[in-house]
């Protein structure tokens, strides 16, 4: 059984932009606004230890959450999945930008 738990209200955080979407265009092109996306740790990333990627329903990376969010300190503990709703997607390729809000957890495996 899963469960879902809320991490924010509609008014309390403002919504995230994602970054390095420059290497991820093919991916984005796939996704729609209202579409559920996971939020992933990259403790090997070399770079930044504490990186959160951004993955599709199809499997697919779409970019990363900028370093210093907020989301970082609200990730959940092991056995939960923190996952974020597109709110918005702009531009055309290869500068399409993805806004990311309406935070929740839930437990069981991706996008179940």
């Amino acid at each position: 059984m899963k469960s879902a738990h809320n991490v924010r209200s509609a008014h309390d955080i403002k919504p995230i932009s994602i970054v390095g979407e420059s290497y991820f265009q093919d991916a984005i092109a796939r996704c729609s606004v209202g579409q559920s996306v996971a939020l992933i740790t990259e403790p090997g990333n070399p770079i930044n230890p504490c990186a959160i990627m951004v993955w599709n329903q199809e499997g697919h990376q779409i970019g990363y959450l900028p370093l210093g969010s907020w989301v970082a300190g609200a990730m959940p503990p092991r056995g939960y999945t923190l996952y974020a709703l597109i709110t918005s997607i702009h531009g055309e390729p290869p500068k399409r930008t993805v806004i990311l809000d309406w935070f929740y957890q839930r437990t069981g495996r991706l996008f179940e």
